[in-house]
């Protein structure tokens, strides 16, 4: 401390003196490090140690190249003992530093001086030694607040807690001196949202008392998101808070499912659904597991009734007489049907629910008992059952397209309703107040755009017909005759449907010479399917049918039509590659796609981006309307360059929109080309290319294909790299095949499909219009589904089988079943037309299944078990080739 004595010593001899500055001597210099460590304890006992309103001065002072032993410490005479410590015996400052300013917190701050410090070198007279001169107005510069704490990157975190680590800035005098941190958070959510959810002080770490620089909050959601900010303080005041922090707790088990429901109640079954957990915690839920029990009886010995655990046995019909709980279910759905339970008798089911962490508990029981015998209403449900299933999302709004009208249909009681139920109403108002205040929730928008869709689908249509009228409706040129059919069309039958007769066996190959031999004028009639060699007749199952295995014969990349991309999308295939279709093909590819189109028919055929924007007219009116230089023939030539270099190419500029369309479609068929591509307008190619060592010219085979005129000449550098790019796009994604689109898009128009009608539906939607929905709702088809048969209805034991079966199935063999039944795997964008029927014929005993496609209807015989049900119709669903006549 000799240094720091010396220093506070001659400041305080030249204070208010004529004197401004003073010399330090190479010794208290050299001292400067050595000493850091007793100013910073004697700075600590100072703060710790003075009282309330003390006339304290804790100043640093601050050169060029040290960091001075300036702990000056100044007080009125007598007060205290720090002055004697550090100035020896009888020794005192004499006055008090004016810059001195305590709070009334009892912080010690000083305050800067209006002048500016200045550092001079000068020569000391009698020693000629390089010595640093300090004016004594410096003396007052303070050490400032400290620098902002940095969050740590990680943290330590469990379902209901985090806990956060800071570090101080390196290097920070500041820093150094720090006494005290402050903690604060806030859900991230309340933040992103603008919620007046504020920040919430987690914790006050004091460092003098021997505190971590970490700290712990605890009772938090699980999966949530929560930011975190800190600030420190030193001798002088409080830091900035740090920049704020995301941190997620780890995922738990999901809530418990509520209550299970009863849709139906049979004296032998009962029909249970349940909803969902409200929160699963950041893992879905994979697997549900019902359990139940006799209400009747005390569960079994040693088994608590209020947890049951979850078991690993298989799930089993019935329950123990015992009373104890059993597990009847374990899987992914959230409905079940409880068979073989005893008429009169009281039962419990309870749920739980499994995610990718563990199993939650069960939730509440619910309370059901069956009826005494069949057809009787004695069953009981319970005042809270009846409530549940008056919410108002039980309810599907369905369209009837036979009434052409809305009408109700409830998901568990199948109940129908041709006015809408107030309580559908009451969640509707919701929804439309929702969608005025901007919250709309997922469901909504997809509510929202089905409508959309529905809107502008009936309208095209609409549009469609009108024109296809008119055109049929023209007289014919004299002077033109009209095209006689070539010998190989099919023939016309009365007028009014075209009867195209096929083999099963060459079934590709008969529909592709049909299609390229039928006259224009007979696309618009219907179609009548017969089969070589069936004697089934085609009142509209037939036909449903061909489209759908005609798609997938043409879906077939060994057909030729089309290639597969990375994400199972079909684009075109060349016609000259190897295994290729004829250019004519494609127009009888496109009258298959606009004539399934007109009949409103569903196919099989994901088509890639780049057809479905060409079936729009999307992408070429642009380019031809934005960038006239791509398509003109007057284009500049090249000007020869003086000294007799060769000229530069014009560059063609590209707008921003069109280069952004090309790639969006090279990126729907082709990522790794779509990353090339990036890479060259994300870096600098310079004059000379960057190495990329390309032209404006593709590979297509042996031949080389200029992109623009003379392109294999031109090399692809930083200056035209945005015309390259958007060329080469085009290409990969439209222009390899230009010959087979335009000859699908000649084929659509002579249906009457042309682009400016289809240009009002996004890519969604036109994939929507063409290929129908890909999942299969049961709940809807069980809505759309009639029943007929003397007693069978809706709660018969075979109707609620089959559902459940239904239910079961995955998303394949729901398809199957559905085309098995109707001719088609999709369901009807406006519903079956004739209904869908379910039939019970009481003569037939598990039996297999028989379906009439014509008029959508399913006849099931009179199972006398479950499991045989299921096995029949799987077995019908999987090996059903032909049709026959009935």
């Amino acid at each position: 401390m000799g240094a720091a004595r010396s220093v506070l010593r001659r400041a305080t001899s030249i204070k208010g003196s004529t004197r401004e500055r003073f010399l330090l001597t190479e010794e208290e210099v050299e001292e400067d490090a050595a000493c850091l460590e007793a100013q910073r304890r004697s700075i600590k006992y100072c703060v710790d140690n003075l009282y309330y309103g003390a006339p304290v001065q804790l100043s640093g002072v601050r050169t060029p190249k040290h960091h001075l032993p300036s702990a000056l410490v100044a007080f009125d005479a007598g007060r205290g003992s720090l002055g004697a410590e550090m100035l020896g015996d009888g020794e005192q400052l004499s006055s008090f530093p004016a810059s001195c300013v305590v709070s009334p917190t009892g912080d010690i701050i000083v305050t800067r001086r209006a002048a500016a410090a200045a550092d001079e070198e000068a020569k000391d007279e009698r020693g000629g030694e390089t010595r640093q001169i300090i004016r004594a107005s410096t003396l007052a510069e303070v050490v400032g607040p400290p620098v902002s704490p940095k969050m740590g990157a990680t943290v330590e975190a469990t379902a209901h807690s985090l806990r956060v680590t800071w570090a101080t800035c390196d290097g920070d005098a500041a820093s150094e001196l720090i006494d005290k941190f402050e903690v604060a958070y806030r859900p991230y959510l309340a933040a992103a949202s603008g919620s007046p959810v504020g920040w919430r002080a987690l914790a006050v770490v004091d460092v003098a008392r021997g505190g971590r620089r970490s700290a712990l909050v605890a009772s938090l959601e699980p999966d949530a998101a929560f930011e975190f900010k800190c600030r420190a303080r030193n001798n002088v005041g409080w830091s900035a808070w740090s920049p704020a922090r995301q941190f997620r707790t780890s995922a738990s088990p999901p809530e418990p499912p509520d209550v299970p429901v009863a849709g139906v109640l049979r004296s032998e079954a009962i029909a249970l659904w349940w909803r969902e957990p409200a929160r699963t915690f950041g893992s879905p839920v994979r697997t549900y597991v019902l359990r139940a029990r006799r209400a009747d009886g005390p569960p079994a010995d040693g088994e608590d009734e209020s947890d049951g655990g979850l078991c690993d046995d298989a799930p089993l019909d019935g329950m123990r007489r015992d009373g104890g709980w059993r597990v009847l279910y374990a899987g992914p759905l959230t409905r079940f049907l409880a068979c073989g339970l005893e008429p009169g008798t009281n039962y419990a089911f309870a749920v739980a629910a499994v995610n990718g962490v563990g199993a939650s508990e069960f939730g509440r029981a619910g309370a059901f008992k069956t009826p005494s015998r069949a057809g009787a209403d004695d069953g009981y449900a319970g005042p809270e059952n009846a409530a549940l299933l008056r919410r108002g999302d039980m309810w599907l709004e369905c369209w009837d397209p036979v009434q052409e009208a809305v009408f109700y249909f409830h998901r568990l009681t199948a109940r129908r309703e041709r006015t809408a139920p107030p309580e559908f109403v009451e969640l509707r108002n919701e929804s439309n107040e929702r969608r005025q205040l901007g919250l709309l929730s997922d469901e909504d928008v997809r509510a929202d755009a089905a409508s959309q869709f529905r809107v502008k689908r009936y309208r095209f249509h609409k549009e469609l017909r009108q024109r296809v009228h008119l055109r049929l409706s023209r007289p014919r040129s004299a002077t033109r005759p009209p095209p006689a059919p070539a010998a190989a069309s099919p023939a016309s039958d009365k007028g009014q449907r075209c009867l195209v007769v096929l083999r099963r066996s060459h079934l590709r190959g008969d529909s592709l010479d049909a299609l390229r031999c039928l006259p224009a004028p007979e696309l618009n009639k219907r179609f009548k399917i017969e089969y070589d060699g069936e004697n089934g007749i085609d009142s509209g199952g037939l036909t449903k049918d061909w489209y759908l295995a005609l798609s997938h014969g043409f879906a077939d990349v060994k057909f030729g039509f089309f290639s597969k991309t990375p994400a199972g999308d079909l684009e075109l295939k060349p016609s000259d590659e190897q295994g290729g279709r004829p250019v004519d093909d494609f127009k009888a590819l496109g009258r298959f796609l606009a004539k399934a189109v007109f009949d409103q028919q569903c196919v099989d055929l994901p088509l890639a981006a780049p057809i479905y924007n060409a079936l729009r007219g999307i992408g070429l009116e642009e380019e031809r309307d934005a960038a006239p230089a791509f398509n003109s023939p007057r284009r500049p030539r090249p000007r020869p360059l003086p000294g007799g270099l060769p000229p530069l190419a014009p560059v063609v500029r590209v707008p921003p929109a069109l280069l952004a369309a090309a790639l969006d479609e090279v990126r729907s068929v082709d990522r790794p080309f779509y990353r090339s591509l990036r890479w060259i307008l994300d870096n600098d190619l310079g004059d000379d290319g960057g190495g990329l060592d390309a032209t404006f010219s593709v590979q297509r085979g042996d031949v080389e294909v200029d992109l623009k005129e003379r392109g294999r000449s031109v090399a692809v550098v930083e200056r035209n790299k945005h015309e390259y790019v958007f060329l080469v796009a085009r290409w990969r994604a439209r222009h390899a095949t230009a010959m087979e689109m335009d000859a699908l898009l000649d084929g659509a128009a002579e249906v009457g499909v042309v682009p400016d009608l289809l240009r009002r539906f996004s890519l969604e939607e036109l994939d929507l219009l063409v290929n129908g929905r890909r999942d299969v709702d049961v709940g809807e088809l069980e809505a759309y589904c009639l029943h007929q048969g003397e007693g069978f209805a809706p709660d018969h034991a075979v109707s609620l089988w089959f559902w459940q079966m239904m239910h079961e199935f995955d998303d394949d063999m729901r398809a199957r079943a559905l085309a098995f039944a109707t001719g088609s795997n999709k369901i009807p964008l406006d519903g079956f037309s004739p209904p869908l029927t379910l039939t019970l014929d009481p003569l037939r005993v598990d039996a297999l299944p028989v379906v009439h496609t014509c008029f959508n209807q399913i006849v099931l015989s009179n199972f006398t078990s479950y499991a045989t049900m299921k096995k029949q119709c799987a077995f019908a669903i999987r090996n059903c080739a032909t049709f026959e006549l009935s």
